[in-house]
């Protein structure tokens, strides 16, 4: 088993731990480390036992696996647990690890994106588990919790996307031929939430999660009003592809267009905006002269009293032999 560079200490393998930097120079180093494995206290550790149950755990159990649709919040109260990507594959490696009183967990817990690494107990101890509705509650009812756990997630994704972690394709699988945005998003992983998750009829419907669409959805959805935010790919839009942006308001050094949309996608899951990715509209096209938008077609319907149109007119495809 390999080990990413910076040793076990040092979550997501990019640093040390306190106990490693106490006589460096790195004060900077240590608040990182704080950020990217910040340790609970006991008045957010009493807090976060109100959601979720204690349950104690052995050496070598799995916490959650890479491939897991979901996947709780995990609190280590004692022992420790490892954060392991390629688990019981040649190229197994130890990205992090995590002690008394941190918690497990990445972007794509609220998301709903397809875990894509594992954690497994290093040690026998004992851990509380938050399954994720209620973690949705804890971001909504406390702040204080909410700020760190959005923040932690963050800076974790960007390190993992750093060092080149994320899904991989491997053989062995369905050959998938020509595939719509659905088939392509379920074999990633990163479809989200089912469409029984979307029943009822919402106030806001966003269709299109570009910036324009990701900002009306939590505009809504922090109003009080029951959102869903449908998509065809993917969260970011256009913008989410860019390599740096550096005119947008509030961002004065610049940051990529995938921070931006992770971080959009966080403050929207933070309100409750329910998203719908692979929601797509016909293939004929809107001519420059059609003073309407072009007519979506959601599978299945999603019933609401407000439509909103964020997104443009989808380019055309050329068609596959």
């Amino acid at each position: 088993m390999r080990q990413r560079a910076g040793g076990l200490e040092g979550p997501y393998g990019t640093g040390s731990s306190p106990r490693s930097s106490a006589g460096s120079s790195g004060g900077a180093s240590q608040q990182a480390q704080a950020g990217r494995g910040p340790v609970l206290d006991v008045a957010q550790l009493e807090v976060l036992r109100r959601y979720g149950s204690e349950h104690d755990m052995a050496a070598g159990d799995v916490l959650f696996a890479d491939g897991d649709m979901t996947y709780d919040l995990i609190v280590v109260l004692a022992g420790e647990a490892r954060i392991i990507e390629h688990r019981g594959q040649p190229g197994e490696t130890v990205i992090a690890a995590h002690g008394r009183s941190q918690f497990l967990g990445e972007i794509g817990l609220l998301t709903g994106q397809r875990a894509y690494l594992s954690a497994v107990a290093a040690t026998a101890g004992r851990v509380l588990r938050v399954p994720v509705e209620q973690v949705r509650v804890v971001m909504a009812q406390e702040p204080g919790l909410s700020e760190l756990i959005l923040r932690t997630f963050l800076l974790r994704h960007s390190i993992l996307t750093g060092l080149g972690s994320g899904l991989t394709l491997i053989g062995g699988r369905p050959l998938l031929r020509n595939p719509g945005s659905r088939e392509l998003l379920d074999a990633l992983g990163m479809s989200g939430p089912g469409d029984t998750d979307l029943a009822g009829v919402c106030d806001l419907l966003v269709v299109g999660a570009g910036p324009a669409g990701l900002a009306a959805a939590v505009y809504g959805a922090s109003d009080g009003m029951a959102t869903v935010l449908a998509e065809d790919t993917a969260l970011g839009g256009q913008a989410g592809t860019s390599s740096r942006i550096e005119n947008y308001l509030g961002f004065p050094a610049g940051l990529s267009g995938e921070e931006l949309a992770a971080r959009a996608t966080l403050q929207a899951q933070k309100f409750g905006v329910r998203i719908k990715l692979a929601s797509n509209w016909p293939s004929s096209r809107v001519s420059a002269s059609t003073t309407r938008p072009p007519r979506w077609r959601p599978r299945p319907a999603v019933l609401t009293r407000s439509p909103l149109w964020a997104a443009a007119t989808p380019p055309a495809r050329p068609r596959c032999s």
